[in-house]
C-alpha cells in the first residue's frame, strides 16, 4: 500500500511538472522573448517547484539526519565554503529601421520581416530592443496611424520586457518648426485641416509624444549591467554604472542618430544627454510659441523661435545630428580617419544612422563602424525593404572568463540577407583572489584570424578588436531643395563601380504624389504569395506585410499553379487527397447487399444500433473523464500561474530593493570617500598652518629675546642716568646753599651800606 501511494505521488508530481513547463511560455510576462537580465532562463517559481517536488519524492528514501555536536558545528564554521554557481549566457537582439516616411504598409512588412511584430501587427517578443531612427512623417498619408502604432508597440514592448527607442528626424523637426514642403494635401486631410495638423504637431498629441518619448540621439549599451538605454558616457562620478563603464566594456554600446555625429560638433559629451538636453529645450521653445506662425508654404519660412541659443541653433545646423551627411558622402579614407575620434567621445563601438538613402542596400563603412540604414522604405522612394539586425552575446568559457560576440546583419524582405560585421573577443583569464579581482592574459585565438580576448570582470582590459565587414560606398542624399535658414542637400550619389549619377529621386520627383496603395496592381489568385496577410491595423485591405517562410537567410521556393503537373487535377497528397478506389468494389458491395434477407438486414441494423449506443456511452464517459481531468489541470495551471506571478512580483520587488540598497551603499561609500578626502585635506592644511605658526613663534621668540637684551641695556643706561642725576642733584643742592649764603652776605652788606648813609 505504501509503495502504491509513493508511485501515485511521484506520477502526480511529474504531471504537475509537465503542466508547469508547458504553461511557462504562456504565463510569463516576457512571452517567448529572451530575458534582458543576467539570470538563468528558468523562472524562479519553476526552480522552487522542482526543488520542492524533488525533496518530497526523495524524502522517504533519505537517511535520518542527526543533530551536530558543538565540536562539529565549530569545525563547520571554521571550514572554507566554496560556492560554484552556474554562469548564465547573456544575449540581446536589436533591430533598427530607418526612414519610413508615411508608409504604414511597407513599415508593417519590414517590422514583420524582422520579427518585431507578428501577423496582427502586435509586438512579437522575439526582439529585445527596437530602434527607429526618425523621419516617420512626410511624403506619405499614414502619419497618424504610424505614430499611434509606434506608441502601441512601445506599450506592448514594455509589458513583455522589451524596449523601444525612438529618434526624431529632421522631418519631424521641420514640421515642429512649420515647414510643410514635403506634406501631401491628402495627408493634411487625415488630420481634418491644416490648422488641426499644426496644432497636433506642436501643442497637441503628436508634439507631446515627441516631447516625452522621442530623443535626438541615443546610446544603447549592449549589456544590461552597463546601464539602461541612454546611459551617459563618460558616466557621472559616483553613479551606479560608473565602474562598469570605466572598464573594458566602456565602449560596448551603439550610437543611434538620424543624420550623423560630426567630428566638429562640440556638444558630444556627455553623450547622449548633451544633445538631448539641447533638443528638449529647443522643442519646448517651438511648442510654446504663441501664436504659432502659419506654416510654409504658402507663408514665409518661420525659422527657429526667438531666444534660441547658439548651441540650439547648431543642433539644427548642417553639422548637427539631424542634417549631417559626412559619414555617407565623404570619401571613405577621410571619413574613416575621424570615426575613432567620435566613437571614443561617445563611448560606442558603432554608429547607426539614417537620413541619407541608399536604395539598394544598407551601407557599412569603416569596417562596420558606420552603418547607414536608410534604404528608401517608403513608396515615395521605392527602395529596398530593409532592417538592421544586431545580435550580441556574452557567454561563459570553460575554465573561466567570457566570450563576447557581435553579429550585425542587413535583413531584406525581397532579397537575400547580408552579413555586415562579425566580431568576437576571446582569450584566457586567471583568477587572483576573488571573483571581483582578476588578471587577464590575452592569447591569440586559434579558431580564426581575429584578435580577441576572454574577460571575466568589468574592470579588465582586452586586446584590439578585428572586424570582418562588408559593404562599401555611400548612398544618395535625401533630396531637399535649398531654402533660407536650412542646410542644403545634394542629388548625387556614387555607385559601387565609382560612377557618379543623378539621384533617382530628385527634388521634382520627391514633390509628386505617389499613387495610393489601393490603386496598385493586385496579384492574381494563382500567383505566389510572398507574405502573410495582416489585419486592418495597417490600413490596407488584403495587404502583405511579412517576409517569406524564413526569418533569416533561407528562402522557400514554390511552384505556381500554371507550371504544376497536377494543377488541373485532384490533389494526390494532403488532407484533401482523393483515394484511388477500385470501381468493382461498389458492384460487389451492391450484390452482397441484395443477397441478404430482410431478417438478416434487421439483425444487422439492430447490432449496429447497439454498438452505436455503446460507442456513444463510451464517448460520453470519456468526455466526462476528459472534462474532469482538464478542469483539474486548468486548476493546477491557474495555481501555478498565481504562484508564478507572485514570484515575479517578489523578484521585481527584490530587484528594486537591491538596486536601492546598492545605490544607497554606493552613495554612502562616495560620501565616505569625500569625507575622507576632505578630512585628509583639512589635516594637511592644519599641519601646514601649525608649521607656519611654529616658525612664526620661533621668530617672535627671537625678537622677544632681542628686545629683552635691549631692555636690559636700557635698564643699565637708566641706572647710569640715575647715578648721574643724583650727582647732579647734589651739585645743584651745593650750589643752592652757596647761592643762599651769597645772598645773605649781599643783603647784610646792603643793610650795612644803607646804615652808613
Amino acid at each position: 500500500m505504501a509503495r502504491s501511494s509513493t508511485v501515485a505521488f511521484v506520477a502526480f508530481s511529474l504531471l504537475i511538472l509537465s503542466l508547469a513547463y508547458l504553461a511557462q511560455p504562456y504565463v510569463s510576462p516576457l512571452g517567448p522573448a529572451p530575458h534582458l537580465g543576467t539570470g538563468p532562463r528558468r523562472s524562479a517559481i519553476l526552480s522552487t517547484l522542482v526543488n520542492y517536488v524533488q525533496a518530497a519524492v526523495y524524502a522517504p528514501f533519505a537517511t535520518q539526519q542527526h543533530p551536530l555536536s558543538a565540536k562539529q558545528k565549530a569545525d563547520a564554521a571554521n571550514s572554507e565554503v566554496t560556492i560554484d554557481e552556474p554562469r548564465p549566457r547573456f544575449s540581446r537582439r536589436i533591430i533598427a529601421v530607418g526612414d519610413i516616411h508615411g508608409d504604414l504598409f511597407n513599415a508593417g512588412r519590414v517590422l514583420q520581416m524582422a520579427g518585431v511584430v507578428d501577423e496582427d501587427g502586435n509586438w512579437s517578443g522575439n526582439v529585445d530592443v527596437f530602434v527607429q531612427t526618425g523621419d516617420i512623417i512626410d511624403r506619405g498619408d499614414d502619419t497618424i496611424e504610424l505614430f499611434q502604432w509606434m506608441e502601441d508597440l512601445r506599450e506592448q514592448a514594455h509589458g513583455m520586457g522589451g524596449e523601444m527607442i525612438s529618434i526624431l528626424g529632421n522631418h519631424e523637426w521641420m514640421n515642429a518648426i512649420g515647414e510643410y514642403i514635403y506634406v501631401y494635401p491628402t495627408e493634411i486631410e487625415t488630420f481634418g485641416s491644416i490648422s488641426a495638423r499644426q496644432k497636433a504637431v506642436t501643442t497637441g498629441w503628436l508634439g507631446s509624444t515627441w516631447s516625452s518619448n522621442y530623443t535626438t540621439a541615443a546610446r544603447l549599451p549592449l549589456h544590461s549591467l552597463l546601464g539602461p538605454p541612454n546611459t551617459d558616457y563618460p558616466p557621472e562620478k559616483g553613479s551606479m554604472y560608473a565602474r562598469a563603464n570605466a572598464g573594458p566594456l566602456s565602449h560596448a554600446a551603439f550610437s543611434f542618430v538620424h543624420g550623423g555625429l560630426s567630428p566638429a560638433y562640440p556638444s558630444l559629451q556627455p553623450y547622449p544627454s548633451a544633445i538631448n538636453n539641447l533638443s528638449a529645450t529647443l522643442l519646448r521653445r517651438l511648442r510654446s510659441r504663441s501664436p504659432q506662425p502659419p506654416p510654409h508654404p504658402p507663408h514665409a519660412y518661420p525659422g527657429l523661435p526667438v531666444g534660441t541659443t547658439r548651441e540650439e541653433a547648431r543642433l539644427y545646423g548642417a553639422d548637427g545630428p539631424l542634417w549631417y551627411r559626412g559619414w555617407a558622402e565623404e570619401a571613405e579614407s577621410k571619413a574613416c580617419a575621424q570615426v575613432d575620434k567620435v566613437l571614443e567621445k561617445t563611448g560606442t563601438r558603432r554608429m547607426v544612422m539614417g537620413h541619407t538613402p541608399h536604395l539598394q542596400n544598407i551601407v557599412a563603412r569603416c569596417g562596420g563602424k558606420v552603418l547607414i540604414i536608410d534604404t528608401g522604405i517608403s513608396h515615395a522612394y521605392g527602395g529596398a525593404l530593409s532592417a538592421l539586425s544586431i545580435e550580441y552575446s556574452l557567454e561563459p568559457v570553460k575554465g573561466g572568463g567570457w566570450k563576447e560576440q557581435e553579429v550585425v546583419k542587413a535583413l531584406y524582405a525581397e532579397q537575400e540577407d547580408e552579413l555586415l560585421v562579425t566580431a568576437v573577443r576571446d582569450g584566457h583569464v586567471s583568477l587572483v583572489s576573488s571573483p571581483c579581482c582578476m588578471s587577464v592574459t590575452p592569447t591569440p585565438s586559434t579558431a580564426s584570424d581575429q584578435i580577441s580576448l576572454y574577460y571575466d570582470a568589468l574592470v579588465m582590459q582586452f586586446s584590439p578588436l578585428t572586424d570582418d565587414a562588408t559593404g562599401q560606398g555611400s548612398g544618395p542624399a535625401d533630396p531637399r531643395p535649398g531654402a533660407s535658414g536650412h542646410p542644403n542637400g545634394t542629388n548625387q550619389h556614387t555607385h559601387a563601380n565609382g560612377m557618379s549619377s543623378p539621384s533617382k529621386h530628385a527634388d521634382d520627383e520627391a514633390r509628386q504624389k505617389t499613387p495610393s496603395l489601393h490603386s496598385l496592381p493586385i496579384e492574381p489568385d494563382g500567383q505566389e504569395k510572398q507574405t502573410s496577410g495582416i489585419k486592418t491595423i495597417f490600413g490596407r485591405a488584403g495587404g502583405a506585410m511579412g517576409r517569406k517562410e524564413s526569418v533569416r537567410t533561407t528562402r522557400s521556393t514554390h511552384t505556381t499553379g500554371g507550371t504544376s503537373a497536377f494543377a488541373d487535377g485532384a490533389p494526390l497528397m494532403g488532407p484533401n487527397a482523393e483515394p484511388d478506389v477500385d470501381e468493382s468494389l461498389f458492384a460487389r458491395s451492391a450484390k452482397a447487399e441484395r443477397s441478404l434477407s430482410q431478417k438478416q438486414k434487421n439483425r444487422i441494423m439492430t447490432e449496429e444500433k447497439k454498438e452505436s449506443k455503446k460507442f456513444s456511452k463510451l464517448l460520453k464517459m470519456e468526455s466526462t473523464t476528459e472534462k474532469v481531468a482538464l478542469a483539474s489541470a486548468l486548476k493546477s495551471l491557474s495555481a501555478l500561474q498565481s504562484l508564478h506571478k507572485a514570484a515575479i512580483k517578489r523578484e521585481a520587488s527584490a530587484g528594486v530593493s537591491h538596486a536601492k540598497a546598492l545605490s544607497a551603499a554606493q552613495k554612502a561609500e562616495s560620501r565616505f570617500q569625500e569625507e575622507k578626502s576632505r578630512t585628509t585635506e583639512l589635516r594637511a592644511r592644519a599641519e601646514t598652518r601649525c608649521a607656519e605658526e611654529r616658525a612664526r613663534w620661533e621668530g617672535k621668540e627671537g625678537e622677544v629675546l632681542a628686545q629683552q637684551e635691549r631692555l636690559d641695556s636700557a635698564r643699565e643706561a637708566v641706572k647710569e642716568m640715575e647715578v648721574r642725576i643724583a650727582e647732579c642733584a647734589r651739585d645743584v643742592e651745593r650750589l643752592r646753599i652757596v647761592k643762599a649764603m651769597d645772598e645773605r652776605e649781599r643783603g647784610a652788606k646792603i643793610i650795612e651800606l644803607a646804615g652808613q648813609k
